[in-house]
């Protein structure tokens, strides 16, 4: 009993304490994100260099080879310059798109019949495991599992 007087003393004094800290940020999480931005900035800088480098060595690489190669090469890395801009641009449209059919409401989609269906759904496939599945059990689940999907799908293409 004296055990369970002392822990209950001792977490009311922690929960105090807590919450009697201060809400805000503290100054360390700014400076590190100081510090976190610093070395992004490093070695973006650092890594565009090592690319500058790799396609001047692959350029004279090719030049030993033949002019003609070294040539088509430059043209080959001009175009994929071109290539990762223009597919950048493209991969954030795409996750922007991504992002908001995410944020639709997942309400819309699944309606209170398809939830219902769901549940029934389970229901026969909890009876089925207890019961073996008798062949009119395994229809009652193909013919419910089948109308449950096409309500699904209606109500996703109606979002669409």
């Amino acid at each position: 009993m004296l055990n369970g007087i002392i822990k209950l003393f001792y977490t009311e004094v922690v929960k105090n304490k807590i919450n009697n800290l201060p809400k805000e940020e503290y100054e360390i999480n700014d400076q590190f994100k100081k510090i976190q931005n610093i070395s992004y900035k490093i070695d973006s800088v650092v890594f565009a260099i090592l690319k500058i480098f790799t396609a001047i060595f692959i350029l004279l690489v090719c030049y030993k080879i033949n002019v003609y190669f070294a040539i088509g090469a430059f043209f080959i890395e001009f175009a994929y310059i071109f290539y990762k801009k223009s597919f950048k641009t493209k991969a954030e449209s795409e996750i922007s798109t991504i992002k908001e059919n995410i944020n639709k409401s997942k309400e819309s989609i699944l309606k209170e019949k398809g939830k219902r269906d769901i549940s029934f759904l389970l229901s026969i496939l909890l009876i089925g495991l207890v019961t073996g599945f008798t062949w009119v059990l395994a229809l009652c689940f193909f013919v419910v599992f089948a109308i449950t999907i096409r309500d699904i799908y209606a109500n996703f293409k109606n979002n669409l």
